[in-house]
């Protein structure tokens, strides 16, 4: 019994040393995608920054639709 709560609190470190060192790698991701609709196509530009020394988590959206251009940023 003891041998396997000294396992499992090994591999729950493990696990832990893992979600972390994600955590510091990832910087975020872009993704362009169209949404249609009966009338319209929105053409959207999402860009996820993860938290860097000068900015804070933030979604950036550009949307696109008949030539106008939207821009959206949420912290």
């Amino acid at each position: 019994m003891k041998k396997m709560l000294g396992l499992l609190i090994i591999l729950s470190l493990i696990l832990l040393g893992i979600k972390f060192g994600f955590t510091f790698i990832e910087k975020g991701h872009e993704i362009n995608y169209v949404v249609n609709t009966n009338e319209n196509n929105f053409e959207v530009k999402e860009i996820y920054t993860v938290n860097t020394k000068d900015e804070k988590n933030n979604y950036y959206f550009e949307i696109n639709i008949n030539n106008t251009k939207f821009d959206y940023q949420t912290f």
